[in-house]
């Protein structure tokens, strides 16, 4: 049952990403922006490196960062089933993220990201629902243990 639950959740990160970034696609031309609101544009970007677009200027990069990704992926799913349940949910839609971006490494030979954020003179990269979903994973996942570490240390 566990696993199952793992499926539909990395399944349902995959159908948000692919089909948020097959919208954006449709109704978004090359160089045109999309203002939501004052700190809000859908764009059209394609990162060909890894977070940022660093390395997207390396040689293969696609081939590398897509075996990386395979590599990262294996890895993660081998430990998702040595955890407890909630972490291993944290896990599914990190994973259900990175093949989220895998898919259109294979596809397109890069990343798409459509998501701009910017305040005032800070302005973030963009970026697209697998981004998201796999930093807030982390982000989770660094929150939960360190809880435990404090509630260990309490003990």
């Amino acid at each position: 049952m566990k696993f199952f639950i793992n499926i539909i959740l990395i399944s349902l990160v995959i159908v948000l990403d692919q089909g948020s970034k097959w919208y954006v696609m449709k109704v978004l031309h090359y160089d045109q922006v999309i203002t939501l609101c004052k700190h809000l544009n859908i764009v059209m970007v394609w990162n060909s490196g890894i977070s940022f677009g660093m390395f997207s200027i390396m040689k293969n990069s696609n081939i590398i960062f897509s075996i990386l990704s395979c590599f990262i992926v294996t890895i993660l799913l081998y430990f998702s089933f040595k955890l407890k349940s909630n972490c291993r949910f944290i896990i599914a839609v990190i994973i259900g993220g990175a093949l989220g971006n895998l898919i259109d490494r294979l596809r397109f030979g890069a990343v798409f990201d459509f998501i701009d954020i910017h305040v005032v003179d800070w302005h973030w990269p963009a970026f697209n629902i697998a981004d998201a979903v796999i930093v807030c994973g982390v982000m989770t996942l660094l929150c939960k243990s360190f809880i435990n570490a404090e509630n260990n240390n309490a003990q």
